[in-house]
C-alpha cells in the first residue's frame, strides 16, 4: 500500500524509511521551523503537493525552504544520452524541457576546474530557495 505522503510501497526499499518520516512528521506536526534544507529527496516524492502544504504548515511566516533536486534536464531528452558531432562537441539533447536562464560557470571558473564545461549544457541540480 503506498505511504499517501511518500509514495513507497511495501516493497519499496525506501519504504521503512518513508514511514518512519511520515510518522516523524506527524509526531512533531505542532512544531514549527526556521528554516528547512533538504538535498536530493524531494524528486522521490509523488505527493510533492502535499509535503509542500506540510512544509508551508511547519514552517514560521519568512521561514525559508532550501532544496536541491536532479535537475529537470537530466530527464528531458526521450533518449538521455550525450550526443558528439563531427567536431567533438558534447551536446546534451532536449525534447521536453523549456529553455529558462540560469546559471552557468564562467570562463574563468572553467579555466580553474575544467570538468565544469559540461555544466553549460547539462547542469547536475536544480537549488531552490523559497520563503514561506
Amino acid at each position: 500500500m503506498p505511504n499517501p505522503v511518500f509514495g513507497a510501497r511495501d516493497t519499496d526499499p525506501w519504504n521503512e524509511a518513508w514511514t518512519a518520516l511520515a510518522a516523524l512528521a506527524e509526531a512533531t506536526s505542532h512544531i514549527r521551523l526556521g528554516v528547512l534544507v533538504t538535498s536530493l529527496a524531494l524528486h522521490y516524492i509523488q505527493d510533492i503537493a502535499g509535503v509542500f502544504s506540510a512544509v508551508h504548515r511547519a514552517l514560521v511566516p519568512g521561514g525559508p525552504l532550501i532544496f536541491s533536486i536532479e535537475h529537470p534536464i537530466n530527464m528531458a531528452p526521450r533518449h538521455p544520452e550525450w550526443t558528439i558531432d563531427s567536431h567533438g562537441h558534447k551536446t546534451w539533447p532536449l525534447n521536453q524541457f523549456a529553455c529558462i536562464e540560469e546559471w552557468a560557470p564562467t570562463d574563468e571558473q572553467i579555466a580553474a576546474k575544467p570538468e565544469l564545461i559540461d555544466e553549460r549544457e547539462r547542469p547536475m541540480f536544480l537549488l531552490v530557495a523559497a520563503r514561506r
